[in-house]
């Protein structure tokens, strides 16, 4: 796990920036495929907070963005099987407070966007079972997990809202 945790680490740092060149490295990992490995190790390692917290934060930096490639990424997250690995994540016994909060993050940036698939995933998240966490982490201890939680509820509950999301699912 502790490859995987500094893999997921190094993926993180190189898609930090909001600016043109952070937007080209977030693609340049996109497109050498690390999305699924992201996945993988998450899938591989579900015992290990900080692997989960790393490729929460990986997948958070790498679909976060507004360039015209973000939507992309977002898609690509949700085709690698990202939400219900991060769902999985957020409700493990080993869960920490901090990788609960990039989950949050994750969900976020993955389900945001301005594209018409944006409602789908969405609906992804709530089809994979988000709905019961966020309302447990909606009053957690830790003020960060409760405000990423808020954060995240208020995203879906504007789409159901608008008739775009159906929440009750089986």
């Amino acid at each position: 796990a502790a490859v995987q945790e500094q893999a997921c680490r190094a993926l993180f740092n190189i898609t930090t920036g909001a600016d043109a060149q952070g937007y080209a490295r977030k693609q340049a990992v996109l497109d050498a495929g690390a999305l699924p490995q992201l996945v993988a190790a998450m899938h591989a390692h579900p015992g290990s907070a900080a692997v989960q917290e790393w490729a929460c934060r990986a997948l958070a930096h790498i679909t976060h963005g507004t360039d015209a490639q973000a939507d992309l990424r977002r898609q690509v997250a949700v085709a690698a099987e990202a939400l219900p690995q991060i769902v999985a994540a957020m409700g493990a016994p080993s869960a920490t407070a901090a990788m609960q909060e990039q989950a949050c993050w994750a969900l976020y940036t993955i389900t945001f966007g301005t594209d018409a698939q944006r409602y789908a995933r969405k609906q992804a998240a709530v089809n994979v079972g988000v709905l019961p966490l966020l309302e447990a982490l909606r009053t957690h201890s830790n003020e960060k997990v409760k405000r990423q939680a808020w954060i995240v509820y208020a995203s879906l509950a504007e789409a159901a809202f608008r008739g775009l999301l159906h929440l009750n699912v089986a």
